[in-house]
């Protein structure tokens, strides 16, 4: 589906330019200089919570027809989630005892 004047690009081209963005930063070694794009990345999670709230609470939800409680087939999905999220926890609060080490 094209819009109007919009043309569609390839996923293979979003790669190489998403690169030339990210391999200079990768190639940072002291921290103190990614410390701008950490407050950026900051104000961007801010913005979308602040976003999701809006609409999460603007409007009201409809219920018919909703488990309120997931099947238990689900609860391995569930405790592979809360995993994933502490182990990303874990390796930042180890980053920062390393550095504070340093």
């Amino acid at each position: 589906m094209e819009e109007e004047g919009i043309e569609k690009i390839d996923i293979r081209v979003y790669i190489p330019m998403l690169l030339v963005a990210l391999v200079p930063i990768s190639l940072v070694r002291d921290l103190k200089y990614l410390v701008p794009f950490s407050a950026l990345a900051n104000v961007f999670i801010l913005v979308s919570f602040a976003i999701t709230l809006y609409y999460m609470f603007n409007q009201e939800p409809n219920t018919e027809g909703t488990e309120m409680i997931a099947p238990a087939e689900k609860i391995p999905l569930f405790f592979a989630t809360v995993i994933f999220a502490m182990e990303g926890i874990g390796v930042v609060s180890e980053n920062i005892i390393f550095i504070n080490i340093k």
